[in-house]
């Protein structure tokens, strides 16, 4: 435990701030630490700050929650003098790791590593994004987030395209994506990545660990191309992935090296709002968000449903946007949405884009 009482109570949130923020600075010793750094910054007799570091190794977004959620389960045990009450696992990582062996020899391997050799033949090695600065080999910049709300109206307007044409929130947002995205750079070719949770057993679901995966979904536009022609094209192409998504992305790289790798920039994400801090007995939680890791991507869209409705988080580099470009960005992305959800048959080319964010 760090105690920072001593100090005036103005520098005290302050001070565990810029602690925060230091910690996914530091590096893990693979070879002898522990990959969990655990640090209880004591800011007064009843306010106190819980540092949690772990390394992405053996933990991915849904094992968050679940390591979140044990621990709150735990506390709750512990102040009332009780035994856990958590639930003994069917199985642990090493079981699914076996599982993954052993599939990875597999003809269902074989048979996806052909879909994705296929489905990526030919594919732009990189996203032509104009950007505010150029970039610098080497140098990676801040990761950045920006936050924009959907109106309730927009919402159920959306989730009635979804019904007309018998697709998911999912394709509708991810064709909204690739429709600004290839406004912004012309480019009829167009691979945008996606993390999936990957727990396709039940024995698995509640296990903390890395299974997250990566999947390419590549997408074809053209001009004289409909918002509703594109969404056929992208739910089938989704659908497909999902079918094919076992095949880990590390593997996948390995196989393409020969004909090259396409470098992603842009990540696309869809999930449930994780459920606020549940209220325990004479405890008040809240989260505190004081990222400030480098950026992996030059734009990271994560877009959340809530109770209200749907979010968007949009993370970006720092080093090469602005962030006035940023917002415009997120103008544009709703501007689209609100003219497909109203005529879907409207031509790729003929969506308009606020500013100057037109190729």
């Amino acid at each position: 435990m760090l105690d920072l009482s001593h100090l005036p109570e103005a520098e005290r949130e302050a001070e565990a701030l810029q602690l925060a923020a230091a910690e996914p600075l530091r590096r893990f010793d693979l070879a002898a630490e522990s990959l969990l750094r655990v640090t209880l910054v004591r800011l007064s007799e009843d306010a106190h700050v819980l540092l949690l570091t772990i390394h992405h190794i053996v933990c991915d977004r849904w094992s968050q929650g679940l390591l979140i959620g044990e621990l709150l389960t735990l506390y709750q045990a512990f102040a009332a003098a009780q035994p856990s009450s958590l639930p003994d696992l069917p199985v642990q990582y090493p079981d699914f790791a076996l599982w993954q062996h052993d599939w990875l020899q597999s003809e269902e391997m074989k048979k996806q590593l052909s879909y994705w050799k296929k489905q990526l033949d030919g594919a732009p090695v990189a996203l032509d994004i104009p950007t505010d600065r150029p970039r610098t080999p080497g140098v990676r910049g801040q990761s950045k987030k920006f936050r924009f709300t959907f109106s309730r109206e927009l919402m159920e307007q959306i989730k009635k395209l979804s019904r007309d044409e018998d697709t998911t929130l999912f394709v509708v947002l991810l064709a909204t994506l690739n429709t600004l995205l290839y406004r912004y750079t012309a480019q009829p070719d167009i691979v945008v990545g996606s993390v999936i949770a990957n727990r396709n057993r039940p024995e698995i679901v509640n296990l903390i660990g890395l299974f997250a995966n990566t999947v390419l979904l590549r997408t074809k536009l053209a001009v004289d191309l409909s918002f509703r022609s594109l969404l056929k094209q992208v739910a089938e192409m989704s659908l497909d992935s999902q079918t094919n998504q076992d095949l880990p992305f590390e593997k996948l790289a390995q196989e393409l090296q020969a004909t090259g790798v396409p470098r992603f920039q842009v990540v696309f994400n869809l999930q449930k709002s994780p459920a606020p801090f549940r209220p325990l007995p004479g405890l008040t939680l809240s989260q505190i968000d004081v990222s400030q890791e480098l950026a992996s991507f030059d734009l990271f869209w994560l877009l959340e449903e809530t109770d209200d409705g749907l979010s968007g988080l949009l993370e970006y580099n720092s080093a090469l946007f602005d962030d006035s470009t940023i917002d415009q960005f997120s103008e544009a992305f709703i501007q689209i949405l609100q003219t497909a959800v109203q005529q879907p048959d409207t031509l790729l080319s003929a969506f308009a884009l606020p500013g100057d964010l037109e190729a």
